[in-house]
């Protein structure tokens, strides 16, 4: 269930109004928790693919964005969105889910190769994973 300040927090990003240098995995994981808590998966991946390109791309780093990272993600937080209480909130999701936060490179490792990772395509477009499917 998303608040008043989750709102704020996506009109920031999506405005670009957010510090590039305090956007965090954290932060990339409350944009998509906030979609996901508004739209369908494939809407809520879209508008997530959108506005972090976009937010890259204003703060001079469009480089940073990487869109196969950005959707598998998408992904392993929808799973773990679908098993949320509708009334749960951001802190209590936050809580629920550790290990998204804590170990997201043992996450993505076990689907996608470092070499799969490091294609120049992987990051211009999704690239389905190369060990497990998401």
């Amino acid at each position: 269930m998303i608040d008043e300040n989750d709102k704020a927090f996506r009109q920031g990003v999506e405005a670009c109004d957010w510090p590039a240098g305090s956007f965090g995995h954290k932060d990339h994981i409350r944009l998509a928790w906030i979609y996901l808590q508004e739209h369908p998966v494939a809407v809520a991946t879209d508008r997530c693919r959108e506005t972090l390109s976009r937010f890259a791309a204003f703060h001079g780093d469009h480089e940073k964005y990487h869109d196969t990272l950005t959707v598998a993600f998408m992904k392993l937080i929808a799973q773990h969105v679908a098993e949320t209480p509708p009334d749960e909130t951001w802190e209590e999701f936050r809580a629920r889910v550790r290990p998204l936060f804590e170990s997201a490179r043992e996450l993505i490792a076990a689907h996608y190769s470092p070499d799969r990772l490091g294609d120049p395509a992987a990051r211009a477009g999704y690239l389905p994973p190369d060990r497990k499917p998401l």
